[in-house]
Parts: structure tokens; sequence; C-alpha cells
């Protein structure tokens, strides 16, 4: 039987440029304690290593991007890389902080972390095979495209409605008409993107079982 584990890295874009750097670890400081609290398939919690980058490990892919949605809202104008990969740790599972541990999901993901980084988006995902993975990696890939021209307000409806929030409860909290909150979710297909992640997560817990029962091929 494989056990395969759910590895996330991710880093700040351009941290050492941001015009307040201190408020910047601040606020990714305040999101990851928010979702770290909510989480129920944290193996490893989200845990800041190295400058202002950052990982976890998961046993089940459920919220996972809400997680990554909310740590790129809170960081805003600062744009946040995250690579996840689905794979087999090698050492023990550190259950207070995402350090002192290695496997092939850790290298599967700081390679992604590293292609992000040359061509310049923002999710990925690595070691589901082939076409399944490669499916979701063109997907993340037009996602990121998307949101690398978002407004701050739009990453934070997108957010609020992973969060399962109502149209009404978004705007209150953000101080918006709801006319505003429905151009927002129209104008950037959020309700997709929102399908698009629930099924991505879906392929990774599904390639999880699959594995554990001998089938890693078949989501």
């Amino acid at each position: 039987m494989v056990t395969l584990r759910i590895v996330i890295i991710a880093d700040v874009v351009a941290s050492r440029r941001a015009p307040d750097r201190q408020l910047l670890q601040s606020n990714l400081a305040q999101a990851i304690e928010v979702v770290n609290k909510r989480n129920n398939f944290l193996l490893s919690p989200y845990t800041l290593t190295l400058g202002d980058e950052l990982q976890a490990v998961r046993r089940r892919a459920g919220g996972m991007y809400h997680d990554l949605l909310t740590l790129m809202a809170a960081i805003y104008p600062q744009q946040l890389r995250c690579a996840v990969a689905v794979g087999e740790i090698a050492t023990a599972i550190n259950p207070h902080q995402a350090i002192g541990m290695d496997g092939m999901a850790f290298h599967w993901a700081r390679t992604a972390i590293d292609e992000l980084k040359a061509a310049g988006g923002l999710l990925a995902l690595a070691g589901i095979d082939a076409p399944w993975g490669e499916l979701a990696g063109h997907a993340l890939d037009l996602v990121s495209g998307e949101i690398l021209g978002w407004k701050h307000s739009r990453l934070q409806v997108l957010d609020h409605l992973l969060a399962g929030e109502s149209v009404a409860q978004i705007a209150r909290q953000l101080g918006l008409a709801d006319k505003s909150i429905y151009k927002s979710i129209d104008a950037g297909r959020l309700r997709r993107m929102i399908r698009t992640f629930a099924s991505i997560e879906q392929l990774i817990d599904d390639y999880i079982v699959a594995a554990h029962q001998g089938n890693p091929s078949s989501p």
C-alpha cells in the first residue's frame, strides 16, 4: 500500500520589493493563523520557513484552494506562488511545524515552485499522472492568468465565496453594494473557478485513495 500526502510550498513574489515588508509579514502571519485554525485535513500546519516562504502537509485536499486564496487576499498587492504536490514523504511528519521533512512530495513541490518562477505563474500541481494531472495543471495555469490581473476586491470576493458566504454577507463585510459583488462574480467567472478548484481537490483525493488501494493511475 502506498501512502500519499499533499505537500504545499508557497512563496511571496518579490517580497523584498514590498513597500512595507513588516506589514506584509504581519498580514501573512495572521492569515496563516486563520487557515491553520479552520483546517481538519492538516497533518503539518502552514508554517513560515525561509524568508517569506511557507509549507504545509495535508492528508486530503478539501478546502485547500480556499486556504491559498485566503493567503493571497491577505498579502495583496503582493502575489503568492503556490505549488501543490502529491507524493510520498520519507521522513516522520512533524505535527507542530512543516519543517524537517523530506520525500518525493517535497521535491516535486520544490520543482513546481521553480517552474512557476520561470513562467510567472501562481498555481501549479505536481505528482499526479497524465492525463489528469496535466489537465488540472492547464486549468490552474488559466486561473493563474486571471488572478494576476485582479484587483484586491475580487480576490476577497472569491475568498468569501469559497467560505460559503452569501452575496449579502460578502457585501456587508467588504462595505460594497450587492450589485458590485454580483458584477465581480460574473466578470471574474468566480463560480466557475470555485467549481474548478472543487474538481481538482476531488481529483487529488480520488488519486490518493486509488494509490492506497494499489492503483494510483486511476483517480
